[in-house]
């Protein structure tokens, strides 16, 4: 299957399910890669650079987590924007 057709085919899926992918092939990434992890959290640390306490490591820092979720929802809700008519 070739990549484009593996984002189709997840353009049609349901948006709560679609989420919930996105949202562990969000940590899975950071966990695994090395270049992903090293960039993200130096886009965090610049967007957290307004508030006053230094942040904690960065797994245990719930607002960490929440971005990196979040950064997966959007990946995984990509192909539907892109290729799914009814949206």
């Amino acid at each position: 299957m070739s990549l484009e057709a593996f984002i189709k085919w997840g353009s049609f899926l349901p948006l709560g399910l679609a989420r919930a992918v996105g949202s562990l092939l969000g940590i899975l990434t950071w966990l695994f890669s090395g270049p992903y992890r090293r960039r993200f959290r130096e886009n965090w640390l610049l967007a957290r650079a307004h508030f006053k306490a230094p942040p904690k490591y960065p797994v245990k820092n719930p607002s960490m987590v929440r971005a990196l979720v979040q950064a997966g929802c959007l990946a995984a809700e990509l192909p539907a924007i892109w290729y799914n008519p009814k949206t």
